[in-house]
């Protein structure tokens, strides 16, 4: 009796070509094969199929409901699933008892089915046919759910197959962005990042060392969280800070000994930060909100080596670290006030720069353009004439100062203007008129003005301010 072998893959392009690759080679070695698919793949190989193929095919196609409607949608992975599992066990049973049964000579010997259908292996459990699993991934993903259970034992994932630790660990250094601390930026600021993701990892307890082991902890437990933090806090050391570091093995140890060398809390260190405080000055110009961070930051780090400083004082301070620029600002938030917050204070100076540099915004870029009164002595509907609009007939009569000819002014005399670069300096524009006696008086705050020109074109003197 020549061997009868039934494959059934899951319902899947991806599971289906691997188990029609194994067929042929079964068929290769004389053994018959029917290959078992849902209605919906059997009408896509029939389809792909040169006609009448499939009668001279060595393998016996066949298939079984899917237990979804027609119109249903196959590409939705849960819907599929639970379909198969619900409806095709039985249906799968009848096919095989169907072929038994229709000829002595033609029983089923084995069942091979893909791994990700056990119950097609039970089914054949059940009917006493030998059976064998087939898994059509890559040999790692194989590893993987056969270490599904230690992997639960061991704690790294749940019950239900979800990562507990691992993910966690490798995604939140990430998603926080923190950078490696190389003795450049604030140690304080990047401490208590670096503790804030212990404690999303849950491994903060570890900071405080063994004696504070939580009683029902075993100590292969806490030498296992002891690593973990470890090595996350190792992970976020430049190379040059790592060496300051090597010997100690313990949490508890590296995370004192960046505080000694970075947070010391001796008279030098106290000075320095003090020095930095009293010594912050805002020079005209700068940026405020920049100011007030480093100011902020000073006071943290101040803080963390017990320099403490009422929140009044800390208000005050920050007032006197103002240019004189402000000065009238200053003024405003101290009238009428008994007690001043740094949070109230810094808001307000913060308001004040938003809403400044909007206006400036605003108005940067806008050429200045100044006509005279028309009617000065002249008749209303005379046409507005600029100076680059004069007539034919006044320019004859104007002498240029440099060269003493008519026709033109000194703006426009060629010697004046031989030899003379072209400026790519914007200015702004001064229209003229007719008008005469006509004044301009401009006046501007400072603030940004740096290396910025004020040019008026009709003045016997410029001003630069640098």
């Amino acid at each position: 009796m020549q061997p009868h072998v039934v494959v059934i893959p899951y319902p899947a392009q991806g599971h289906v070509a691997p188990l029609m690759k194994l067929s042929h080679l079964i068929v290769g070695h004389g053994i018959k094969v029917t290959f078992v698919t849902t209605e919906f793949i059997h009408a896509k190989l029939t389809a792909s199929m040169p006609v009448n193929n499939e009668e001279k095919s060595p393998i016996r196609l066949v298939s079984i409901p899917d237990g979804l409607e027609p119109g249903d949608d196959r590409n939705d992975p849960t819907k599929r699933i639970e379909s198969v599992v619900k409806f095709m066990p039985a249906h799968f049973k009848d096919l095989i008892e169907k072929i038994n049964k229709s000829d002595d000579d033609d029983q089923i010997s084995c069942v091979i089915a893909d791994a990700f259908i056990g119950w097609a292996l039970e089914v054949a459990e059940k009917m006493g046919i030998k059976r064998a699993a087939f898994f059509p991934a890559g040999p790692g993903n194989l590893a993987l759910l056969l270490h599904i259970p230690k992997l639960i034992e061991d704690g790294i994932i749940d019950a239900k197959e979800l990562l507990v630790e691992t993910m966690a660990i490798n995604a939140s250094i990430a998603t926080v962005g923190l950078v490696k601390f190389d003795r450049t930026g604030n140690f304080g600021l990047w401490q208590r990042r670096v503790k804030d993701l212990l404690v999303q990892q849950g491994l903060v307890k570890a900071l405080y060392g063994k004696t504070k082991k939580p009683e029902k902890m075993t100590d292969d437990k806490w030498e296992e969280l002891d690593m973990k933090a470890v090595s996350t806090i190792r992970l976020l050391l430049a190379d040059e800070v790592m060496y300051d570091v090597m010997e100690e093995n313990s949490t508890a140890g590296i995370w004192l000994n960046l505080e000694k060398r970075y947070m010391s809390k001796s008279l030098t260190n106290k000075l320095h930060l003090k020095q930095k405080l009293y010594g912050l000055k805002m020079t005209e110009g700068a940026d405020l909100r920049q100011h007030i961070n480093t100011f902020k930051q000073i006071i943290s780090d101040m803080l963390r080596i017990d320099i403490k400083f009422e929140d009044e004082d800390k208000a005050m301070m920050l007032l006197i670290s103002l240019p004189a620029s402000y000065e009238h600002l200053v003024t405003t938030l101290l009238y009428g006030k008994e007690t001043l917050e740094l949070e109230e204070v810094s808001g307000a100076l913060l308001d004040h720069y938003q809403r400044k540099h909007k206006d400036s915004a605003e108005s940067s870029g806008e050429g200045l353009v100044v006509k005279g009164y028309q009617d000065r002595g002249r008749k209303k509907d005379k046409d507005d004439k600029s100076a680059r609009g004069r007539s034919k007939s006044k320019n004859k009569t104007i002498k240029c100062f440099k060269c003493q000819k008519k026709g033109h002014m000194k703006r426009e005399c060629p010697e004046w203007n031989k030899g003379k670069e072209e400026s790519s300096t914007s200015v702004n524009v001064v229209a003229d008129s007719e008008s005469d006696g006509d004044m301009l008086s401009v006046s501007s705050s400072t603030d940004g003005l740096n290396n910025s020109w004020l040019l008026d074109s009709a003045c016997s003197f410029h001003v630069l301010f640098t």
